[in-house]
């Protein structure tokens, strides 16, 4: 089943693409597909999404060209995909009132605390995140990848890190085990974790608070990161 529909652009009849990027996700455990698209007067597409049955908000065709996103929860976690997980919400900055922070805490032994965050692929990028481990952290995976998969499937992405309980980081090599690096995240304090690709060398640095700390190299994947054409 289709759980996202994207978009992108083409110059020569769709003999090539550009920009694959994610126009509408499903909020409920059943499909969404088969979009019915027209160019309104202001040059804006307007789409329909037949299975599924809701009209999207009209967007600029110059929209699925843009490279980068910024997230700060101000907006809710309307850009998120939570499906079948539990232990995700929106919360209060510890130290920044006023401001959000997305939470994940493993609330049900049985089931998956994740989010998933679509971005237009690309060879290659940067990902920057903030983040900060609790005293009762458990462990997590943060994955690039190139499709969409709902939990509980296990994934270790195209580019992968493991944080174990007591912070010690491991990445994701070629052969798909989880390699064990010199580095431990610090515990009850704000630190950024940095993911730097290059699928052309399979390969993605990993920067801790702006230092190099390990590299990840890439699962046998097709050239990009993110969400090919389905």
């Amino acid at each position: 089943d289709q759980s996202i529909v994207s978009a992108a652009i083409s110059h020569d009849e769709c003999a090539t693409c550009l920009c694959y990027r994610e126009i509408a996700r499903s909020t409920l455990i059943y499909a969404i597909a088969y979009p019915w698209m027209v160019e309104l007067p202001d040059n804006r597409v307007l789409t329909h999404l037949w299975f599924g049955s809701y009209t999207l908000p009209p967007f600029s065709p110059n929209w699925l060209l843009e490279t980068s996103i910024l997230d700060d929860f101000s907006k809710s976690l309307d850009q998120w995909s939570v499906l079948v997980s539990e232990g995700v919400a929106l919360v209060d900055h510890p130290d920044n009132p006023g401001r959000k922070i997305m939470s994940l805490r493993k609330t049900n032994a049985e089931n998956a605390a994740t989010a998933v965050r679509n971005f237009p692929f690309g060879v290659r990028g940067r990902l920057d995140l903030k983040l900060r481990l609790q005293t009762d952290f458990q462990g997590t995976r943060v994955c690039l990848s190139d499709c969409y998969w709902l939990p509980p499937i296990e994934r270790k992405g195209r580019f992968g890190i493991l944080i174990e309980p007591n912070g010690r980081l491991w990445t994701t090599g070629g052969d798909g085990n989880d390699v064990l690096t010199d580095l431990t995240v610090p515990m009850g304090r704000w630190c950024e974790l940095s993911l730097i690709w290059d699928c052309t060398l399979r390969n993605c640095k990993v920067l801790l608070d702006g230092q190099w700390a390990a590299n990840a190299w890439q699962l046998l994947a097709p050239d990009l990161a993110e969400y090919p054409p389905n």
